[in-house]
């Protein structure tokens, strides 16, 4: 088991966790407590260390509501996140270039090419319009789009992350939910990281 230090400042969900982090010197312990923390992009200070009490998960989803209906699909209007396209996709997936993914209760829908191709299981987020189109009724259901690019990055040195869900970041291709670039003596432990888009880790 992991020892969580007793001097760990406690997070709780809805907090700032980057304002919390600024507030505090280089080298302290941070501990999150069980629940969802959305929305979260944190640059740690040389020497954080980040724990997560059991059932703590980050994610760079946001919940979607405001549901509206046209034809055979349902679209959701105000999205006018759009992150950073690279790389080159499959026929499959035509629009993985794209960061931005879809869920419903947790299981990630395929990007399609047009309102015209969607279908159950798929979805079209068309950027012009700042809407998301799907065929699965959403009522009833966790519908979520991921928005933040990465969960954790900058360039500080000696930072652990352990015992977190980081879930469902838009990193781009090349990129990643923790995204340690031109650091060292990073320590990443016993975390779920998945569903996300880029890379993990």
């Amino acid at each position: 088991a992991i020892s969580i230090p007793n001097d760990a400042i406690r997070l709780n969900p809805g907090d700032d966790v980057q304002a919390i982090v600024n507030a505090h010197p280089s080298g302290t312990a941070f501990v999150f407590s069980a629940g969802v923390y959305r929305l979260q992009l944190i640059i740690p200070k040389d020497g954080n260390r980040f724990y997560g009490e059991a059932g703590a998960i980050i994610s760079g989803a946001r919940l979607l509501s405001n549901f509206q209906q046209q034809g055979n699909v349902w679209f959701v209007s105000g999205q006018t996140q759009q992150g950073p396209t690279r790389g080159e996709c499959e026929s499959s997936a035509p629009r993985c270039w794209h960061p931005e993914d879809f869920f419903i209760d947790g299981v990630p829908l395929r990007h399609v090419n047009s309102v015209n191709q969607v279908v159950s299981g798929t979805y079209f987020f068309d950027y012009n319009a700042d809407r998301i189109y799907f065929a699965d009724n959403p009522n009833g259901h966790v519908v979520e789009t991921s928005v933040t690019p990465y969960a954790f990055g900058g360039n500080a040195s000696n930072v652990l992350i352990s015992n977190l869900t980081i879930e469902k970041y838009a990193s781009p291709a090349q990129s990643a939910a923790i995204n340690a670039v031109n650091t060292n003596n990073w320590v990443i432990q016993n975390n779920i990281v998945t569903l996300n888009h880029g890379g993990g880790i």
